[in-house]
């Protein structure tokens, strides 16, 4: 009854973090060999604990020896994973945003995104590239689609758009900073208030719209144009700045 009366606060914050903590530390290692090692320490941890509570002097002399050694051999063993998860917490929106990189690394991407649609455009190439926001789009990246994750780059999206790739007839989803997937099938519009004139690209890209919250730009190789489709309507041919301006916008809505 005591140490609950002590509970305060400050207490359940520091529960909360480090519940956080261990969630994110083991998720960072999840499909890696982490895990199976772990268990191996727990075992050598218990087995530590035994060699005290029923004091085995001589196991308790190799425990005591080998602790600076094991230490050392754990952070060795595990290089490429600590690597790596400092790599990704390094990479995450909180940290970035203390920092004050949140806003640029987003920029960055969209100028990406921009500077792709453009050059698609001027080399006559057809593209849908959407952009996920709150409402994932998983269904309609299993519809064929072909996952790829890796980062936002002009390159690789005019690449995946140029013919005769494979991938180029459908659409890619970007999530965050990454190219999710491409080569993917997106839901017509049946709006009759659309153009008759504008063929499948464009329909299929204010569907994606009209049945999540996601961002479509639609590059014409017929009209030679851009246009950006979100929450069902269609903003055709703009420039680059609009492109640009209204990403942002869209993107922070």
């Amino acid at each position: 009854m005591i140490s609950f009366l002590k509970f305060n606060f400050f207490d359940f914050i520091d529960i909360i973090i480090t519940s956080v903590l261990i969630f994110y530390f083991l998720r960072l290692f999840k499909g890696t060999r982490v895990p199976h090692m772990l268990l191996g320490i727990m075992f050598i941890f218990l087995l530590a604990l035994a060699a005290y509570i029923f004091d085995f002097d001589s196991l308790k002399w190799i425990i005591q020896n080998i602790k600076t050694l094991g230490l050392i051999a754990i952070i060795i063993v595990f290089q490429p994973e600590i690597r790596k998860a400092l790599s990704l917490l390094g990479r995450s929106p909180l940290i970035r945003y203390f920092f004050g990189e949140s806003e640029s690394r987003a920029q960055k991407i969209i100028n990406e995104i921009v500077l792709a649609s453009f050059l698609l455009r001027d080399r006559g190439f057809g593209a849908l590239i959407v952009i996920e926001k709150q409402l994932g789009l998983r269904e309609y990246i299993e519809r064929g689609g072909v996952y790829i994750k890796a980062d936002v780059s002009s390159h690789l999206i005019v690449t995946i758009f140029t013919p005769p790739s494979p991938l180029h007839d459908g659409a890619i989803v970007i999530k965050g900073d990454q190219i999710i997937a491409a080569g993917c099938t997106l839901p017509l519009s049946e709006s009759t208030e659309i153009d008759p004139a504008l063929g499948m690209r464009h329909r299929a890209g204010i569907g994606i719209t009209e049945v999540t919250d996601a961002i479509c730009i639609i590059v014409s190789e017929e009209r030679r144009e851009v246009s950006l489709a979100y929450s069902g309507k269609l903003y055709r041919n703009v420039d680059r700045r609009t492109l640009k301006t209204n990403l942002i916008s869209f993107i922070t809505s």
